[in-house]
This record gives structure tokens, sequence and C-alpha cells, in this order.
């Protein structure tokens, strides 16, 4: 009798339990209405494996000096750190753990960037990288500074998957945070590589799946993570990040992990049932769309394409790479720039399967040369305009790529 009881309670709390994220956290559903936007166009900012370390303090030194300033000039509705907050190194690279003079120099530069730039700390999202993980025997414990000194820490985001919704009067954009990392943080170069669980990719379609009864709306998904999908493994069950992103068509999926010298290029298009060549399974050096078979198709009885981007971005580690992403109408675009060097890079993407029937940007370089004027930029904010009060309310000035960091 006793024991049918407490069978009875366990299935009543079981029923009643709130849906979790992979390590068994609640998660938020949070939704910004975002007002005064510039004909609805949304900004978002992106950083990558900063990498902050006691070796090396003019990485936070120009994070510092740079950031702040950028954020409050762009004045974004999001900014995403996918990964790599510190370096967890010795000077001979031999040794890795965390160290948490490196976590309090984050937290320190963090809270005093968030303040230049005027944004609310809630739009800041942090992710957990491998080099975070560093020797961590688990998570909430004793050497885990993420949960204690990261933005998404000290905010209560403890699960392995978070989302934010900001809505326009025209539209719904969907962002949805995933950390791949494994709960045993082992040191390198042992977990390079991302770990999703089955319990994670099932909250993470749940998530994506979030506004999907609603039609009053069209919704722009975007993801964001840390490792690149060629760097991330199947699950227990076989199941893969790309399954979830083609199922719900995101728009694209951010990532960092592999820095500028190997990810520079490493942009590639998912298409669901494209036949890649062995060599492009693992990645696309070129920005164009697979040109395996047409995708066109006009007919509205037709399901939509299963289709999405994958964008890879550099690091701040040595060439102090910054995103500015603009989704503008469901269409995304962005630049990179460096900091460093002061070159820009971009890309443009329609809304999901395209407009093949109608007018769509390119898919790849603009006028010869990556740029981000295209949807977004220079369809609303034209080269000849920018600096007119009729034009861009913050147009970008042509000086902005070449500030350089104060130190070598």
């Amino acid at each position: 009798m006793n024991l049918l009881l407490l069978l009875v309670i366990l299935c009543f709390i079981s029923f009643y339990t709130p849906t979790t994220a992979g390590n068994g956290s609640k998660t938020e559903e949070r939704v910004i209405q975002t007002k005064g936007a510039y004909d609805s166009v949304l900004w978002v900012v992106q950083f990558s494996d900063l990498h902050f370390s006691v070796h090396h303090p003019d990485r936070a030194i120009d994070f510092h000096d740079l950031v702040g300033p950028a954020l409050s000039f762009i004045n974004p509705s999001l900014v995403l750190i996918t990964g790599d907050l510190t370096d967890g190194k010795s000077k001979d690279l031999l040794t890795m753990k965390q160290n948490e003079d490196e976590w309090m120099e984050y937290k320190t530069v963090m809270d005093s960037v968030i303040q230049k730039s005027g944004i609310d700390k809630s739009l800041f999202f942090d992710l957990r990288g491998n080099h975070d993980n560093f020797g961590v025997p688990d998570v909430g414990g004793s050497f885990d500074f993420f949960s204690k000194l990261s933005i998404n820490g000290q905010l209560g985001r403890t699960g392995s998957v978070n989302s934010v919704t900001h809505e326009t009067p025209e539209r719904k954009h969907l962002f949805v945070g995933l950390d791949t990392t494994m709960l045993t943080g082992l040191r390198g170069p042992t977990n390079l590589f991302g770990h999703p669980t089955d319990q994670l990719l099932s909250d993470l379609d749940l998530e994506l799946s979030r506004w999907d009864s609603q039609l009053e709306k069209p919704v722009t998904k975007i993801a964001f993570g840390h490792f690149p999908l060629s760097f991330s493994a199947p699950s227990g069950s076989g199941r893969t990040l790309e399954d979830v992103f083609l199922k719900h068509s995101i728009s694209a999926y951010l990532c960092g992990h592999l820095h500028i010298k190997f990810g520079k290029n490493l942009k590639r298009h998912h298409l669901l049932g494209n036949q890649f060549p062995p060599f492009q399974k693992l990645f696309q050096t070129n920005m164009h769309r697979s040109s395996f078979g047409s995708t066109v198709n006009c007919s509205s009885e037709v399901p939509p394409i299963q289709e999405f981007w994958e964008w890879e971005m550099g690091d701040w580690r040595w060439n102090r790479a910054m995103r500015i992403l603009a989704i503008d109408t469901g269409h995304v675009s962005f630049v990179d720039l460096n900091f460093k060097s002061g070159a820009k890079d971009g890309c443009q993407k329609s809304p999901r399967g395209g407009d093949p029937c109608g007018d769509c940007p390119e898919w790849g370089p603009v006028g010869g040369e990556f740029s981000p004027w295209g949807w977004g930029w220079g369809a609303k904010f034209p080269r000849d305009k920018r600096g007119d009060p009729s034009g861009d309310p913050r147009p970008i000035p042509d000086n902005f790529p070449n500030l350089k960091p104060n130190s070598p």
C-alpha cells in the first residue's frame, strides 16, 4: 500500500514538473517588446572566444576600452558572447584548469562594459565554451566559476537551453542559446567537441517550437552556441543539432570555437536531403548556396524547404573580432569587424526558403566583396545617406572598424 502511494506521488510530481533544460534547470520564457526600432530592423552584436588570460592582459584591456563605446553607438537589442570567455591555460600552455583571477577579471570588465554601453544587463547572453569547462568536475561545484561569475550565471540562466524573444510590431524574433559542453569538464584536447544529449535536443526542439501555434506574426528563429556543427557529436540516440535546426528551418546558427585562422570561411548552408560531397559534409569554404539540385518551388501546396545557415565567427583572442547582425523583416545580414586590421566581411540571407519567385538578395559576396549593404543595411541605409539625419538614425561611420587597440 505504501509503495503504491509512493508511486502515485511520484507520478503526480513528474506530471506537474516544469519544462527543464538538459541539466535539470527550469527554462524561462521571456518576451521583450522592442520599441522604436528603425523600420523594424533588429540589431544584434556577437563576440566569441575572448580568452581573457592572466598571461595576456591586453585581451581584457582592449575589450574594456573598445566594446563599451561600440555597443553604446550600435545600441543593439541583444549581445551574444558565444563561449571561451576565459583561457584557463598556464603560460607554457601545458596546464589547463580554471583560474579564478581570470573569471573575476571577466566579471569586472563585463560590468564596466555594460555600464558604458547603457544597455540593460538582461540583454547580454554569454555561453560556456570548452575552455570555460577545463577541469570542472561538476556543474555548480567549487571550480565552476561560470555558474557564479558569468552573466548567465548571475541572472540565473542555469539551463543548457535558454531563449529570449524580441517582438516588433510586425514580427517575433526567437533567439535560443545552447550549452553543449560536457557535464564533466575534461582538459584539452579531449573536450574539443560539443556533446549534445538527447535531453538537450528535446529541450531545444521545444524552445524552437515556442511560437509555432500562433499565427498572428511570422517568427524569425536564430540559435547560438559555441561549437560548430562539424565539431558537435551526435547524441546517444544518434540525433544531431542539425536535425533539430533543419526541422525548424531556423534562419541561422551562430557559433565560434575555431578562431579566424581556421574558421573565417566556415559558413555553411545546410539543406535537408542535399547530397554534399564528403569534403562539404564537414564545411564549405564559400558563402554561396549549394548548386547540387534546384531548391526553387513556387507551389503553395509544397512544404517549405528545410534549410539554415551556419555562421561561425572569428575570435577576440588574437583578432579582436566583432559581428553586427541586422534582421529586417526576416532578412538576416551581418558584417564581421576586425578591430586590429580594420577588415570587414559580411553576408546576407533571405527568409526561410529564400524568395526564388520574387526579389531576393544574392547568397554570398555583394558587388564582388563581402559587405553588409544588403537587406537591413544598404537597402535601408545607402552609403550616400550615412550621416544624413533623413537616413539611418545611427549611421555607421567609415572609420568605425578602423579603431585600433591600445595594446599590441
